[in-house]
């Protein structure tokens, strides 16, 4: 039967894709234990890019199979049919997303429909597989070194003793001299130079969570900080961070758990932040839907200055935006739509520190033509006919990239007391440094490129002049020879392309007044040649940095 050795090769690619996902966050513990930084950091990214060969493989195979008439849609349900009745040793959110992608691969052939992944996508309610349990009593110095001890590193750790005792005054000051019951995931989260232990500690209906990240120095492995509180957490799986690499066989049950560490934390999201991209991806479309069809409003053009290379569009109340590149990017922007999408897969990635937006990119995704209000409607058909299809009942987006909503800052600026004003100006600053320490420079630094999240910290969301702070020139503004130089018809200094001089930078950033005066106050450095040029060396030289979330 055609369908059911279709349906075998589906699940012989899906394993093998399993079992190298798995092998790849398997091996980030020992590149943690042996101090492999770089390697560490190439293996996530190897990991982003994974997938595309197994699909590749399973788009050829179906395709040269597929019957050419009505009954394509059939054979397709009977063979994703018959692949989930035969699946095993497979997570089975892992291979719905592997479906889900390949299904995106065959679009228009096999177009997706009502009844597919997005409206069947179920609530995570699973327990976890993967948990520790322990319990302690006053003075808690036996349990706090119990729970530093299951990670279980094959390095040495550095002067447990003391880490012990500093968790055991932690513990104190949470419970008192009441028992304490502790769950704990046993796989960790590795990103850069840091792993992190994941549990919840229980006095009776009392819940607290608890998060312990753990360096390698030359000393030893050590605890670097005990953390207690929701809002500390999240910081450590922030949508401006890296996908973390964690070894688990069972993703739903370790979502399911850090839901409870982090309840307000939306799980699209945690899921995207654990590497698994495709299953995050359905959960926003099925999330969006649900909340389009309870709000009653449409989407319209985002809030702030409109741009040339993106169409921006919005709900409100929803804390994503949509994104879509123009068909027609006018002057003095040079770039194309290749070239954009070069700069968000560069951005993708790399090492985000905190500073810039999770994006993620659809195709076909189709809505229905009542959710858009006129203007955007006609918009869309007037600058996005060329990846836009509208049609009578529905509008569907060849490309469409999903970001985080954000107050644009140079709304922020307007609109906010002197306070909020000048700690956002100051992190501002520390956003464009904290970029450049990871070998990126932002291309374009007007302030409606950024944008302030609820607890103003500013985050770069614009990608498409990004660039590699390796490939640029820090310059100083050559000085004219003489005065009829400036006045010449021809141009007395040439500029290349990614020339950059750092003395013009404050002209396109804060508006002149106090808080530009605030900014060079703090941040001054940012507009001499030193800061850059020294950034840049230590990249050339393969320098590697870490910047802590907490």
């Amino acid at each position: 039967m055609q369908q059911e050795k279709l349906a075998n090769f589906v699940l012989d690619e899906c394993a093998s894709y399993y079992a190298a996902f798995q092998s790849f966050s398997h091996v980030a513990k020992l590149q943690f234990e042996h101090q492999r930084w770089n390697a560490q950091r190439s293996t996530n990214f190897t990991r982003l890019n994974l997938a595309n060969r197994h699909i590749e493989l399973c788009y050829r195979k179906i395709t040269a199979q597929l019957p050419e008439d009505e009954s394509t849609r059939l054979f397709w349900s009977d063979v994703k049919a018959l692949a989930r009745k035969n699946l095993a040793d497979v997570p089975s959110i892992f291979f719905e997303s592997f479906l889900y992608d390949i299904e995106q691969a065959l679009y228009p052939v096999v177009a997706p429909t009502e009844d597919n992944f997005v409206d069947a996508m179920p609530a995570i309610q699973k327990e976890c597989t993967e948990l520790i349990s322990l319990h302690g009593y006053y003075p808690f110095y036996d349990l706090s070194a119990q729970i530093i001890r299951t990670t279980d590193f094959a390095e040495p750790y550095e002067d447990i003793a003391a880490r012990a005792a500093l968790l055991a005054n932690h513990l104190q000051k949470i419970a008192g001299k009441a028992t304490i019951e502790v769950t704990l995931l046993s796989q960790l989260f590795y990103r850069n130079q840091h792993a992190y232990l994941v549990g919840l500690l229980r006095q009776e209906t009392r819940l607290t969570p608890l998060a312990i990240p753990f360096i390698n120095t030359e000393k030893g492995i050590r605890a670097d900080a005990f953390l207690f509180t929701e809002l500390e957490i999240t910081r450590i799986f922030e949508f401006t961070r890296s996908y973390f690499l964690v070894n688990t066989a069972d993703p739903e049950g370790l979502v399911a758990f850090l839901q409870t560490v982090m309840p307000h934390k939306r799980t699209e999201q945690l899921v995207i932040n654990l590497g698994y991209q495709e299953w995050g991806k359905m959960l926003v479309q099925h999330n969006f839907k649900s909340h389009a069809s309870s709000c009653g409003q449409k989407l319209h053009h985002a809030p702030g200055i409109r741009g040339m290379v993106m169409l921006v569009f919005t709900l409100p109340d929803y804390p994503l935006v949509f994104k879509v590149i123009k068909d027609d990017i006018p002057l003095p922007k040079t770039t194309t739509r290749e070239k954009v999408l070069g700069k968000y897969k560069l951005v993708a990635e790399h090492d985000r520190v905190g500073r810039l937006a999770d994006v993620q990119l659809f195709k076909h995704w189709t809505f229905p033509v009542q959710a858009f209000d006129d203007q955007l409607l006609a918009d869309l058909k007037t600058m996005c006919r060329e990846y836009v299809h509208i049609h009578d009942r529905e509008v569907i987006f060849v490309q469409l990239f999903s970001e985080r909503k954000m107050v644009p800052l140079n709304i922020f600026l307007e609109e906010n007391d002197e306070e909020a004003i000048t700690r956002v100006i100051i992190d501002y600053g520390r956003a464009i440094k904290e970029m450049a320490m990871s070998n990126l420079f932002p291309g374009d630094l007007l302030t409606k490129n950024f944008g302030v999240t609820s607890d103003l910290r500013v985050v770069f969301y614009d990608y498409d002049e990004v660039v590699l702070l390796t490939d640029c020139d820090f310059l100083k503004l050559p000085v004219p020879r003489y005065e009829e130089e400036l006045w010449d018809s021809e141009p007395w200094i040439v500029v290349h392309e990614n020339d950059i001089f750092p003395e013009e930078l404050e002209n396109f950033m804060v508006p002149e007044g106090p808080y530009r005066q605030l900014f060079r106050e703090h941040h001054g450095d940012l507009f001499g040649t030193d800061f850059w040029n020294h950034w840049k060396d230590f990249h050339k030289n393969k320098g590697f940095t870490d910047i802590q979330p907490y």
